[in-house]
């Protein structure tokens, strides 16, 4: 996005910061919310993105696959297969993973 609009790249991070910051809700609640949103839409990097910004503001392994397991009920079941595909190494590492 940068290299085709620096100035709207710059505004859109700037709003992403403004409503991503603790308030209310915390930044961690916001990320989940966020990344529950990215599966409906089948947004591959938002789902990479914002899982890991979650767990790194703590949120559990579980708890990024409930924001998930939230897309099968807005988005139906291909949106949750998706999301669980890219997330598959994060949320169940290991050679005991479930298959997609």
């Amino acid at each position: 996005m940068d290299a085709v609009d620096p100035a709207l790249t710059a505004r859109a991070t700037g709003l992403r910061d403004h409503v991503f910051a603790d308030g209310a809700l915390p930044r961690r609640t916001k990320e989940l919310i966020y990344l529950g949103m990215c599966c409906a839409i089948r947004f591959p990097d938002g789902i990479r993105i914002h899982a890991a910004r979650a767990l790194d503001l703590g949120a559990t392994r579980e708890e990024v696959r409930e924001a998930v397991a939230l897309s099968v009920v807005a988005a139906g079941i291909p949106a949750y297969r998706e999301a669980v595909k890219v997330l598959r190494d994060i949320l169940w590492p290991g050679p005991d993973a479930p298959a997609a």
